[in-house]
């Protein structure tokens, strides 16, 4: 993504939009995810994508509010900012704390 920022963004002025279009690339060149999702785990155990919270029907997130300098969500390609990180967190804490209240 942010490739995709830098060249259709940022190079010609543009603003960044806070979803764009999934990038025709493939975002797990390793199969990291596909290799988790694998994995047989414990009963109440699951993986989270980072993919699949960052990305739905096709759009991925690009920020987290209106200052490009500190709220971009992903710096490169496997490694969130500070902004994404904390972002992420209360997604997945909230996750987290829904499995134990049931």
């Amino acid at each position: 993504m942010p490739g995709q920022l830098q060249h259709e963004y940022i190079s010609k002025g543009r603003t960044i939009p806070d979803l764009i279009q999934r990038a025709q690339i493939d975002n797990d060149l390793t199969g990291t995810q596909e290799y988790m999702k694998s994995f047989s785990y414990p009963p109440n155990v699951s993986f989270r994508s980072v993919d699949e919270i960052l990305c739905k029907n096709n759009t991925c997130r690009t920020t987290v509010g209106p200052n490009l300098a500190t709220d971009l969500v992903v710096w490169d390609y496997g490694h969130v900012t500070e902004s994404g990180a904390l972002f992420l967190s209360k997604i997945i804490f909230k996750d987290i704390e829904d499995l134990i209240s049931d």
